[in-house]
């Protein structure tokens, strides 16, 4: 598979750090096994509270965020984490989405929105996705959305 190559491939220039942000304990706990099988390095957080209170600990990853969680919505913790000044690619995610959802998802930069469940191959891509925008923020170049 082409994706798990180049996620896998040393062009990246950050490690691979993904940030699974899911109040659904079930879908992260599968989503990290299906990352570590591929070596891919993934931590877990079970809101969007718990994520925000120890972002500035971590280093720049993609974070995979789920959309709707109790408190504190994904699109909150996307405009909370504009006001830190953190840059880092968002994939959101969940299991309706209408028209006005994936329009408001585009508009606030979201790398995709990927609708559960999902496949390995889905989210796998996404998340090359997002790593492809973190290393391009590394090297000063916009941001280009596909």
């Amino acid at each position: 598979m082409a994706v798990v190559q180049w996620l896998k491939s040393d062009r990246l220039a950050h490690p691979q750090r993904i940030y699974v942000v899911d109040d659904d304990s079930s879908l992260s706990g599968s989503a990290r096994f299906l990352l570590a099988t591929l070596k891919l390095g993934s931590r877990t957080f079970k809101s969007g509270q718990d994520f925000l209170d120890q972002v500035n600990g971590l280093a720049p990853g993609v974070i995979l965020l789920d959309l709707r969680m109790p408190g504190m919505d994904g699109f909150a913790v996307q405009e909370a984490l504009k006001r830190l000044g953190i840059d880092w690619p968002v994939v959101l995610m969940t299991g309706e989405a209408d028209m006005p959802v994936m329009a408001r998802t585009v508009r606030r930069g979201a790398v995709e929105l990927i609708l559960k469940p999902f496949s390995d191959e889905k989210l796998l891509a996404a998340l090359c996705k997002g790593f492809g925008r973190l290393a391009d923020n590394s090297r000063g170049l916009p941001a280009v959305r596909a």
